[in-house]
């Protein structure tokens, strides 16, 4: 079947090349935005809370990171992912879905309840089949320019012996960003004096990069669970991470990775930190240093409590039409734990820059051309439908994932996308995925129907899953439906192999997807 499948995908980009090639892929403006472009609110949120473990194990500190936006003033939708940060379950992450409602009580003070539902495990958590229930209630205070939360919650995995219920600490960082209506991506609105009156004094311009990455970890010091395998002269990573600039100089970063080889798989990071470049004259390349912190664990090493620091020195290279190349070189070391590694890194990347709501720091300027650049953030359930075990697990042959996908379309609908999931039925909890890629996409063909096919790669592991080393490839194609309000069904067959292992399954994902679009300066700020 992956034969035939691989074949019919690579086909299917071919016959779209020369079209994507022979197309500028830019419609032309219209007329007025109004409609078209809009403010969205939303906030980050950082949680934290002790989790009570079964059988008298130490407590587990856990970590929330959370993108949630207002779909409404008062409902708010977003994605969030939870690491063990304390405790002796390094590796113990959690992916899925945040929904809420909040209530002004006074001036300053709001009632906040929500849940969260989602999948993951690891670490010999007791988490059963991975699906995890996170409801919350509590009241946030507002203190400029930061949100302080107080909250009861409950922590349950169904299936699992896990069933916690504590207090949790929370920050929410409000924000507001510059939005469009989905269907417009690819369309050229030229001058900042085409959007609303309300909005076209308050943009400035600020850089983005996304960036696929391939790491090398050599260990210093090899330190494993007890009566684990020990590991190999080094463990290969695949990864992927986000970098937004606060400055011309200084910039957050976002990045997940996890082990593709090297007797480690399980392995995972989910980092966030702050980097800073610096751009020598009349040089081509540009230099950064950056640290980075959070969770990481599983595949049998040792991070104790799973808090690691890592920092690095960077250099990339310009490739042209928006795309770099670089490379890195660094150092990891847990907050506990008996592990420690050199890393080395390459890079893969797209950088654009982004009109930012009174934000940014490149100014607007009358003459800059603009245009509507696509995203899409997806929510899934994956199925493996015949999946091969390691020896000595017992696992059901279809296990269940929840999955978390963002798309960022290019041009002529050809996008790279970023995807994240964890198990949550079929008792392969602390299974989990992360993939990075390209797609390609058709304009509706009969109605609002259309296709689309993904070629993925990425890294995989837990659960007792047969995945080898860690590195797996995925092969996708499907239909979507447009539903209206810029959201559409999808549906999508294929097949996921390991390339060192025995797990080799046909699947079925089928999911909701929300499409918008940013406003992108035509004429990227060079940062070389």
């Amino acid at each position: 079947m992956h034969l035939r499948l691989c074949t019919f995908i690579l086909a299917f980009f071919l016959l779209n090349l020369s079209e994507m090639a022979s197309a500028s892929g830019i419609t032309p403006y219209p007329g007025p935005t109004h409609g078209i472009v809009f403010l969205t609110k939303g906030f980050y949120r950082i949680t934290y809370e002790n989790v009570h473990m079964p059988d008298h194990d130490p407590n587990m500190g856990f970590v929330g990171l959370n993108y949630l936006v207002h779909v409404t003033p008062r409902f708010y939708l977003g994605g969030a992912a939870y690491s063990a940060q304390r405790g002796i379950r390094g590796g113990f992450f959690t992916v899925g879905l945040e929904g809420g409602f909040q209530y002004p009580l006074m001036t300053r003070l709001k009632f906040d309840t929500g849940i969260f539902i989602g999948g993951g495990g690891g670490s010999g958590g007791q988490q059963g089949g991975g699906l995890m229930l996170r409801p919350h209630v509590g009241l946030i205070y507002h203190f400029r320019p930061l949100d302080l939360s107080l909250n009861y919650d409950e922590i349950h995995f169904p299936n699992g012996r896990i069933n916690s219920k504590e207090v949790s600490l929370g920050i929410d960082i409000p924000f507001k960003t510059i939005m469009a209506n989905g269907s417009y991506r690819d369309l050229m609105i030229g001058s900042p004096n085409n959007l609303p009156r309300s909005l076209r004094h308050h943009i400035a311009y600020a850089g983005e990069t996304t960036l696929f990455t391939v790491s090398q970890y050599h260990p210093t010091r090899t330190g494993v669970v007890p009566g684990a395998v020990p590991l190999s002269h080094s463990i290969s990573l695949a990864g992927f991470e986000l970098q937004k600039d606060l400055t011309p100089r200084a910039f957050f970063i976002l990045e997940a990775s996890g082990a593709a080889g090297g007797n480690a798989d399980g392995y995972a990071e989910l980092l966030m930190g702050l980097g800073y470049r610096i751009s020598p004259d009349n040089w081509p390349v540009q230099f950064n240093a950056h640290m980075t912190f959070g969770g990481a664990g599983g595949g049998h090493i040792d991070t104790g409590g799973g808090s690691i620091l890592k920092w690095g020195l960077n250099a990339d290279y310009p490739l042209g039409h928006h795309y770099i190349a670089g490379l890195d070189i660094g150092e990891l070391h847990p907050i506990g734990g008996n592990f420690s590694a050199r890393t080395f890194s390459i890079d893969l990347g797209y950088e654009t820059d982004i009109a930012q709501y009174n934000g940014g720091y490149q100014p607007a300027h009358a003459d800059d051309r603009l245009k509507l650049s696509g995203y899409r953030i997806r929510a899934s359930t994956e199925e493996y439908l015949h999946t091969q075990h390691k020896t000595g697990y017992s696992g059901a042959s279809r296990i269940g994932m929840i999955a978390i996908k963002i798309d960022r379309f290019i041009q002529n609908g050809f996008y790279l996308t970023g995807q994240a999931m964890g198990a949550n039925s079929g008792g392969a909890g602390g299974y989990a995925v992360g993939l990075v890629g390209a797609g390609l996409e058709t304009a509706p063909l009969i109605g609002p129907i259309g296709m689309d096919t993904e070629l993925l790669v990425g890294a995989s592991g837990g659960g007792g899953v047969a995945v080898g080393g860690g590195a797996i490839v995925q092969a996708m194609a499907g239909a979507y439906a447009n539903m209206g309000h810029n959201l559409s069904f999808n549906c999508s067959i294929g097949e996921v192999k390991s390339l060192r292992g025995t797990l080799q399954s046909p699947l079925i994902d089928i999911g909701i997807g929300y499409s918008f679009s940013s406003i992108d300066h035509l004429t990227t700020y060079s940062r070389h």
